[in-house]
């Protein structure tokens, strides 16, 4: 193999290998931008974290349930304690002290946290 066919071959290498290191850097940049579109939940709130409630995505009878112990659009959620291993989220909302399992947390937009402690 002559010199310039080694280089030539070294060349077409480097160029492969750099589309695939800028087509990996733009699928980690794309995933990057689009999880940080989605909107914050009531599970992802760490203990000592408050927010104020955006939406509840829940079935009729358990928003009125919610509604009845303060938990509704605009009120304040304060997580307390969070159970290890998944486990429930204990909350303050106004008075109220609520425990969630985070199936339901998850169905809980909310605005960006308020406090942390």
């Amino acid at each position: 193999m002559s010199i310039n066919a080694n280089h030539s071959y070294l060349r077409f290498e480097f160029k492969i290998h750099h589309v695939f290191q800028n087509n990996a850097m733009h699928a980690n940049f794309s995933t990057m931008t689009a999880s940080s579109q989605l909107p914050l939940t009531l599970e992802k709130l760490a203990s000592g974290e408050s927010a104020s409630v955006m939406a509840i995505n829940v079935e009729s009878e358990l928003k009125k349930r919610f509604f009845a112990l303060g938990l509704k659009e605009g009120s304040h959620v304060r997580v307390l304690r969070r159970a290890k291993f998944g486990g429930p989220m204990h909350l303050r909302v106004g008075t109220s002290e609520l425990i969630l399992r985070l199936k339901e947390a998850s169905c809980i937009c909310l605005a960006a946290p308020l406090t942390s402690v």
